[in-house]
């Protein structure tokens, strides 16, 4: 029976609470004099439900502020491809209408990068248990971040170099090819909500190595997920690579199967409904932190559709103590 581990933001702030703050992003990407001009600034707020007040350019701090933006931004790129199979010469969008995919791609790209950080390392005890458990147990193992703790777990080491963690890319994207080529000993690494490196070149997903990342403005990229809960699943079905990933995720649940939650905090509806609509859930174990609202009774209202008995809780002082064995 194949496992499955989906990890949560509690990962990395088990770490440094501080450093893996989606609003300490947002905030250093947008003071990035290099990256933001006044006119790109304005153009965001003038998005957001606040708008503009008395002039002051004031960071997006929330999932729902970005959800605000991500609206615009989908509206830009529905009517960009309009004006591509239109044959009248007149474009459809504004200057701004064009500028604005522009500058939030790259805002958004320049913030989840922020979350890379080659001093960033998961601890060694935890790191080793977690790649004996991959190898051993050919498990899968998702995440929802933007960070590279686990990529940087399993760069360079048999996990990788033996392909037993598949993601669809070989230079190009081709999820396909990957199943195609896949063994029962091996399972999917997959960026559920995207990742920096993903990125578009001449039409065609591609992923960028972590070295190429400094210099990758992101204004091409459209596989990342930032947004709130609500408007997740609209962005996941825009994007060839996080559409193919979820439905990579619904086709194991389909299975027989078992599901880790690990520090993940309970609010994506969209992944509660793909777990509470699975088919071969065996088991919903949640490992999270010791807390008076991280108990059984909590987690069973919010996956009420699955039978309690499937859902086992397990709470940690610290969830970099989780034993996988």
């Amino acid at each position: 029976m194949k496992e499955t581990f989906i990890f949560g933001n509690g990962l990395g702030r088990a770490i440094d609470n501080d450093f893996y703050s989606l609003e300490r992003v947002l905030r250093e990407s947008w003071d990035k004099p290099s990256l933001l001009d006044q006119t790109d600034k304005e153009l965001i707020c003038r998005c957001l439900d606040r708008g503009l007040i008395e002039g002051e350019l004031e960071a997006p701090t929330s999932e729902d502020q970005l959800s605000d933006l991500q609206k615009v931004l989908t509206a830009c790129d529905t009517i960009s491809n309009f004006e591509r199979a239109d044959d009248l010469d007149v474009g459809w969008l504004t200057d701004h209408g064009k500028r604005f995919p522009i500058a939030i791609r790259r805002y958004f790209h320049d913030a989840a990068s922020s979350f890379h950080n080659p001093d960033m390392k998961l601890p060694t005890k935890f790191a080793d248990r977690l790649r004996n458990f991959v190898v051993d147990e050919h498990a899968n193992i998702m995440t929802l971040n933007y960070d590279d703790l686990l990529y940087e777990c399993f760069s360079e080491t048999e996990v990788f170099r033996k392909h037993l963690l598949r993601d669809g890319f070989f230079g190009e994207f081709d999820l396909e090819r990957h199943i195609l080529m896949k063994t029962s000993k091996e399972g999917w690494f997959l960026h559920l909500h995207g990742s920096p490196l993903f990125t578009n070149l001449e039409g065609t997903a591609r992923k960028i190595t972590r070295a190429e990342l400094g210099s990758h403005k992101g204004s091409d990229s459209g596989h990342l997920v930032l947004t709130n809960a609500d408007s997740k699943p609209s962005v996941i079905v825009a994007s060839e690579v996080l559409n193919a990933y979820w439905g990579m995720l619904n086709r194991e649940l389909r299975k027989e199967s078992k599901v880790t939650l690990f520090g993940y905090g309970g609010g994506d509806k969209h992944l509660n409904r793909i777990l509470q609509n699975s088919e071969g859930l065996t088991r919903l174990r949640i490992v999270c932190r010791s807390g008076e609202t991280n108990n059984q009774l909590h987690w069973q209202s919010v996956f009420s559709k699955i039978e309690p008995s499937k859902i086992e809780v397990v709470e940690l002082e610290n969830i970099l103590d989780f034993d996988f064995s």
